[in-house]
C-alpha cells in the first residue's frame, strides 16, 4: 500500500510537470511585455538582466493598472493588448501598489528558447529533482527519510506549478497552498532529518504546530489571490517566513557537522555541506530580499541552488540517521 501511494504521487506529479511544460513551450517565439504578469494583474518577483523592464526590479510587486490609457482588469486582457502589437513596438503603462503608482513605456519582446530554458527549465528541473528524490527516500521507508517527504512533496508540486504561473493559470492555487506549506515543511525536515533532534523529541508538538501556522497562513493567502493589495501582504509574508525556516534548517546543518565526530566522514560531510549550500540563496532572497526590498529582487534565482538540497537528502543513508540519534541523546 505505502509502494502504491507512493508511486501514485510521484506518477501526478510528473504528469503535472509535463502538461504545464508542453503549455509553457508554446510561448517559445511569441511577444511577451517585457516582463511577466500573474492572474492578478500583478508583476512577480521574476525577471533576467536580459530584459530591460526588470533590471531594477521596480516593477515587482506591482499591479499592472492600464496599458495605452485603458484599464486592465485581468491579465488575459493585457497579453491580449500585447499580442495585437508587433514585436518591438512599445506599449504606454501604468503600475500601482497601494497608493503608490508609477508609468513607464516598455517594447514588447519575444520570449525565446532561453527565456524558456532559463525559466521554465529550471523550475521544471527543480521540480523533476524533487519528485525524484522523494520517490527514493519515500521507498526507503527508514524513519529520518520519511520526515524529508513533505518537504521534497511540496517543493516539487511548488517547482512543477511554478510553470503555470504566468499562464494560463490553471494551478495558480495549487502553487500559492505548495508555497504556504513549504515553511512546515522545513521546519520538519530541519527537527527530523536524518533523526529527530532532542527538542523535538522532549516537544512533539514543535513538528505540528508550524502545519497548523500554514493551514492558517495557506487559507489567508486563497482569500487574497484575487485581490492584489492583500496578495502582496500574503506573498511576502509566506516567502519571508519560508526564508526563515532555511536558515533554521543552514543552522541545524550546520551544528550537525560541526559538533558530532561520529558524523565526520567525508562524504557525510560532503552530504551535509550540499544541504547547507543548497539552502543559502533561498534563505537570503526569500527572508533578507523580500523582507527589506519589499519583493523587488528576481526570485527565480532560487532555482540556481535549490534542486542541490534534495541531491544532498539523498546523499545521506540510513546508518546516518543511526549515527546523529546516538549523538542526539
Amino acid at each position: 500500500m505505502h509502494r502504491l501511494l507512493t508511486l501514485s504521487i510521484a506518477t501526478v506529479l510528473v504528469l503535472v510537470g509535463a502538461v504545464v511544460a508542453l503549455e509553457a513551450r508554446r510561448q517559445i517565439g511569441k511577444p511577451f511585455p517585457g516582463f511577466l504578469v500573474l492572474e492578478n494583474g500583478v508583476v512577480p518577483s521574476v525577471g533576467f538582466g536580459r530584459w530591460p523592464a526588470t533590471r531594477d526590479g521596480r516593477l515587482f510587486q506591482y499591479r499592472v493598472a492600464a496599458v495605452d490609457g485603458v484599464p486592465v482588469a485581468e491579465a488575459d486582457s493585457l497579453l491580449s493588448a500585447v499580442a495585437a502589437q508587433p514585436i518591438g513596438s512599445t506599449l504606454h503603462y501604468r503600475f500601482e501598489s497601494g497608493g503608490d503608482a508609477f508609468e513607464r513605456d516598455i517594447a514588447i519582446r519575444r520570449f525565446d528558447a532561453r527565456d524558456f530554458a532559463s525559466l521554465y527549465g529550471v523550475y521544471l528541473m527543480n521540480g523533476l529533482i524533487f519528485t525524484l528524490a522523494g520517490l527514493v527516500v519515500a521507498l526507503r521507508r527508514s524513519q529520518g527519510s520519511l520526515s524529508a517527504v513533505p518537504f521534497l512533496v511540496t517543493g516539487a508540486l511548488w517547482g512543477l506549478t511554478a510553470i503555470d504561473l504566468y499562464g494560463p493559470y490553471r494551478f495558480f492555487r495549487l502553487h500559492a497552498l505548495a508555497e504556504s506549506f513549504l515553511f512546515a515543511s522545513i521546519l520538519q525536515l530541519a527537527l527530523c532529518f536524518p533523526a529527530r533532534t532532542r527538542i523535538a523529541r522532549d516537544w512533539p508538538g514543535l513538528v505540528l504546530a508550524p502545519y497548523a501556522a500554514s493551514a492558517v497562513g495557506a487559507l489567508f493567502y486563497q482569500v487574497a489571490l484575487n485581490d492584489p493589495a492583500t496578495y502582496r501582504v500574503a506573498h511576502l509574508l509566506c516567502t519571508t517566513l519560508n526564508g526563515a525556516a532555511l536558515i533554521v534548517l543552514l543552522s541545524t546543518q550546520l551544528a550537525v557537522a560541526r559538533c558530532h565526530h561520529s558524523l565526520r566522514a567525508h562524504w557525510i560531510r560532503l552530504a551535509i555541506a550540499g544541504s547547507a549550500f543548497a539552502a543559502v540563496l533561498p534563505a537570503a532572497l526569500l527572508s533578507v530580499g523580500e523582507l527589506w526590498t519589499g519583493g523587488r529582487m528576481p526570485q527565480n534565482a532560487i532555482g540556481y541552488t535549490a534542486f542541490l538540497l534534495p541531491m544532498a537528502l539523498l546523499a545521506v543513508p540510513g546508518r546516518m540517521e543511526a549515527a546523529r540519534s546516538r549523538a542526539a541523546e
